[in-house]
């Protein structure tokens, strides 16, 4: 049975997705409760993969493979069971409760009139394929694995949704022409579209996985729409876009099911909502107990009807599944079961679906003429032997459908008799001729022995005879048609029958390149039909042929034209390549030039670009469609002007192009490129041309037109000011293009305040650095602004650069000194812990890398370097000790020997003893004599004017 939701009103949303567990269940009364049913739930959501095509099903009896691919919507699963109880003391008797998809019932009214039939012969359907005829009469009971696999030809699962909750259920197929499927009112509820899935099979076994079918269910699912409901007789019809072709009806039963006879059902009832686990097309079996007519309540829905009552084991998502006898032919429809007794079922009966069905074919403007099982007497298998050959011969249609039918139930035997039924196969009477179709279908696949009575059909059948010989192909890749019966093939395409057109694809589909030759102008026509189901499938097995061959020539050009553009791209596009040289190529593609659909231009100025400056005569054009609305043509036209040549003309209509504030970005893109990379411009008379990309929208192009002008180097001075505007830029990338183009073609002065401004605590450090390196080739010039934006905040690499660059000016820099100082204060790095790092590392015999600052100041020197360490001074020789500093004077960096020499003249001669501020003295004096770096000298002289 399904799986509704707690109905309306007064209906509760589902739980989450992640969690489980049984539900509430109400009560009426203090009476013991039996224990609920199982709570069931899915995950809110679900998204199927891509998944390959499902195979191609094969016909009946029951095929290996039969999923068929069609649209649907995916979505997600919710399921709640909520069992109510419900109490009632009936006239006589006691309390009775009976459960229906969950929901809460109470049989308030029992008829007590039994209305079971007289005893008669039941009989079933047989393969009747997707017709509304009537079906076989048989004579035998049927075994129980015999009517598993007929039901499966018919039955369904069913899922629905509304706004809160998603339920699971079962149908059939009742009507084949017509596609309707049956099944309960409270599978559907009041849902517009429901989903449907037939059984499929995967390498020759049956899929029973409910998950299997979510997940693919936009490859196999079907979306149905309900067209007519019953909500008192629990009925429901759903009319789908299509089904399966090898699926069978089900054939109503002429007489009702007897009490004691047994019933059969497959359903849903195995899927656990909770987490799609579980096992779908369980078979359900029972003996009828009663047959009466009841009323029943639910919160939302009164049932008054004739049930049946049966001990079936069925369960929630059976609903809704066909209830048949041991004819395999339908006696009820699976509805309700009692929540107290496992064993006690209720399925609607045989008369109501018979009423609710002539009812609804009325209101649809026609007269019920499903299939309907024959009341016949029993006959052996000798009588129908004797009486089908008289049978055929007869002049009454009825006698010689039921001789069909009879040849059809001697099985694989019904082989033995292929000539006399393709001998009927064009019948007058449709019937007839629909019976000895799916006879012989039913013998297949065919022996080989039989090949050549198929090939027969082709070479001289009638319409019917090639119907059925083109169905074999299609369906048998194995077989091949030999090539000179190619043409009562393609007399198929042109059928107005939809479904023979399909036949027909497909059966040249499986002869590969060899049906090319003589079928590809009918498959190229049968493309451009307005069925999709026939245009889809022969457009796939044009692209199966390609590539095509100069051979092909003649009738893809006669495409050119096609009404369809679909059919004109593809073409243009297999063309293009065959093209034997230029002339040929204009003549086929320059008027697809002006076509109206983008994907044929595009591919028509391929296909004339190939041939380059010889299809000059498709210029005129190419500059015309430069100017489309539609980009990718517009950018497409402006590379095919380059391609076929304009030189003298080509560069004006780029910088036009470049320059079209109205075009779409990517055209103008596109110019801007081909502008940036034409041999033209890679001299100083591109000047005019590039300047005016460096303003262009996309920073791509602004970075590579400054980096165009810097390979000019001086000679794009003339631009300099493009460049300096560039600085101002909101891009990093190109903010750091136009330092480097500018460091290129030479800064001045003038230059110092844009570069400086690029220079800050919240600027990019990279920026930073390229700008300080921009600065040093202004000059000394920059000492000034280098130290007034080293008094500013900074991040410790640009400080650091800073004090770096300004040392590299020497001398020139001696006002920035102070600057330097403050801020090695500000960043809290004293003279005193930087000299014992370095002196550490001249201790340990390594090469020291001198600080910046140290490097800097030694370098710019001067008095005021040597007042501003003398505070320090004494503080180190006492740390450090003389040793150690003279170590440091012996260093071979200038840096460390002129912070030795810093320390002894700043030390205060009045702390030390007489004997070391003698030996200070001297070593001062020798230093001041004999050093050869200045710096030095005037650092020991500064200490001698101490003694």
């Amino acid at each position: 049975m399904s799986t509704p939701t707690p109905d309306q009103p007064g209906r509760r949303p589902p739980l989450p997705a992640n969690m489980q567990g049984p539900p509430r269940v109400p009560t009426r009364s203090s009476r013991p409760v039996p224990p609920p049913i199982p709570s069931s739930q899915l995950q809110p959501e679900l998204t199927p993969p891509n998944i390959p095509e499902p195979p191609t099903p094969a016909p009946p009896p029951l095929p290996p493979q039969f999923a068929e691919p069609t649209r649907s919507s995916g979505f997600a699963i919710v399921g709640f069971i909520v069992l109510g109880l419900g109490m009632l003391a009936l006239a006589g008797g006691g309390a009775v409760l009976y459960l229906k998809s969950e929901k809460s019932v109470a049989i308030v009214e029992d008829a007590g009139k039994s209305t079971t039939p007289p005893t008669a012969a039941t009989t079933q359907t047989a393969t009747a394929g997707a017709s509304g005829t009537a079906a076989e009469s048989v004579t035998q009971p049927l075994k129980g694995p015999q009517i598993y696999k007929q039901l499966l030809k018919s039955t369904v699962f069913i899922l629905h949704q509304d706004d809160r909750s998603i339920s699971a259920g079962s149908g059939f197929l009742v009507h084949g022409p017509r596609k309707w499927v049956l099944t309960n009112f409270h599978v559907v509820d009041d849902q517009k579209r429901v989903q449907v899935f037939f059984p499929t099979f995967v390498n020759d076994e049956l899929v029973t996985e409910p998950k299997y079918y979510v997940d693919h269910q936009d490859d196999i699912g079907r979306m149905g729409r309900v067209i007519s409901t019953s909500r008192e007789k629990d009925l429901a019809v759903v009319e789908l876009d299509s089904v399966p072709e090898w699926a069978v009806p089900v054939s109503l039963s002429t007489r009702s099911a007897e009490v004691g006879s047994t019933l059969y059902s497959i359903g849903a009832s195995g899927i656990e909502l909770k987490d799609l686990s579980g096992t779908l097309w369980r078979m359900s079996t029972g003996e009828v107990r009663a047959r009466s007519k009841r009323v029943v309540k639910f919160p939302d829905q009164v049932v008054d009807a004739t049930l049946l009552e049966s001990q079936k084991p069925i369960n929630s998502g059976d609903s809704g599944g066909p209830s048949v006898n041991q004819y395999g032919v339908l006696v009820g429809v699976v509805s309700m079961s009692d929540p107290r007794r496992d064993s006690v079922k209720f399925d609607i009966d045989l008369q109501e679906v018979q009423n609710f069905l002539t009812d609804c074919s009325r209101r649809s403007g026609w007269t019920w003429d499903g299939p309907v099982a024959d009341s016949v007497t029993p006959e052996n298998e000798e009588d129908i032997r004797a009486k089908v050959l008289a049978d055929l011969a007869s002049d009454d249609a009825e006698k010689r459908r039921r001789a069909v039918r009879k040849i059809a139930r001697l099985g694989s035997e019904a082989r033995q008799l292929l000539p006399l039924l393709i001998e009927h196969l064009e019948d007058a009477d449709p019937q007839v001729r629909s019976a000895i179709i799916h006879t012989i279908e039913g013998t297949w696949p065919p022996h080989k022995s039989d090949i050549a009575l198929y090939e027969s059909l082709l070479r001289k059948g009638g319409n019917t005879a090639r119907m059925v010989a083109v169905k074999l192909y299609a369906r048998h890749a194995e077989l091949r048609i030999p090539e000179a019966l190619f043409t009562p093939v393609l007399d198929e395409l042109v059928e107005k029958d939809t479904s023979r057109q399909i036949h027909a694809i497909r059966a040249l589909s499986q002869q590969g390149q060899a049906a090319k030759p003589i079928a590809l102008r009918a498959i190229l026509q049968a493309a451009q039909a307005e069925s999709a189901d026939v245009a889809d499938p022969a457009f796939a097995l044009l692209e199966k042929w390609s590539p095509m061959t100069a051979s092909d020539v003649p009738v893809l050009s006669s495409a050119l034209t096609a009404a369809k553009a679909s059919i004109r791209k593809f073409a243009v596009t297999q063309l293009a390549p065959l093209a034997p040289d230029a002339p040929t190529a204009l003549k086929w593609f320059l008027p697809l030039l002006e076509d109206t659909e983008p994907a044929i231009v595009l591919a028509a100025m391929e296909g004339l670009t190939r041939w380059g400056k010889e299809s000059r005569d498709a210029l005129t054009q190419f500059v015309k469609l430069a100017d489309a609305r539609d980009a990718s043509i517009a950018v497409a036209a402006l590379q095919a002007v380059e391609k076929t040549g304009m030189p003298e003309d080509l560069l004006a209509l780029l910088v036009k192009k470049a320059a079209a504030n109205d075009s779409p970005i990517t055209v103008r893109k596109s110019a801007a490129e081909r502008i940036l990379a034409l041999p033209s411009v890679e001299t100083e008379t591109g000047l005019p041309s590039v300047a005016p990309l460096t303003a262009f929208p996309d920073s791509s192009i602004r970075i590579a037109a400054l980096q165009r002008l810097a390979s000019y180097k001086k000679g794009a001075r003339p631009m300099l000011s493009r460049i300096v505007d560039r600085l101002g830029d909101n891009e990093e990338a190109v903010q750091l293009a136009a330092l480097a183009a500018l460091q290129d073609v030479g800064p001045d002065p003038t230059h110092l305040e844009p570069v400086a401004a690029l220079i800050g605590e919240d600027r990019s450090e990279s920026v930073a650095l390229a700008a300080i390196k921009t600065l040093n080739q202004i000059g000394p010039k920059s000492v000034d602004l280098l130290a007034r934006l080293l008094t500013q905040k900074q991040p410790a690499t640009i400080a650091r650069a800073i004090v770096e660059q300004l040392g590299k000016f020497g001398p020139d820099a001696q006002a920035a000194i102070p600057e330097i100082l403050a801020a090695l204060d500000r960043a809290g790095h004293p003279f005193g812990e930087l000299r014992l790092m370095q002196l550490a590392e001249v201790d340990k015999g390594n090469a020291w890398t001198p600080d910046p600052a140290s490097d800097a100041l030694t370098r710019i020197g001067g008095d005021k370097l040597a007042d501003a360490v003398a505070p320090l001074s004494e503080w180190e020789f006492k740390t450090i000790g003389g040793r150690k500093i003279k170590q440091a004077k012996r260093a071979p960096n200038l840096g460390i020997q002129f912070w030795a020499v810093a320390v002894l003249a700043n030390i205060d001669p009045k702390t030390l003893s007489a004997e070391r501020r003698k030996s200070i003295k001297e070593r001062l004096g020798l230093l001041a004599k004999y050093d050869p770096n200045a710096i030095v000298k005037q650092m020991a002289v500064h200490g001698l004017s101490k003694y």
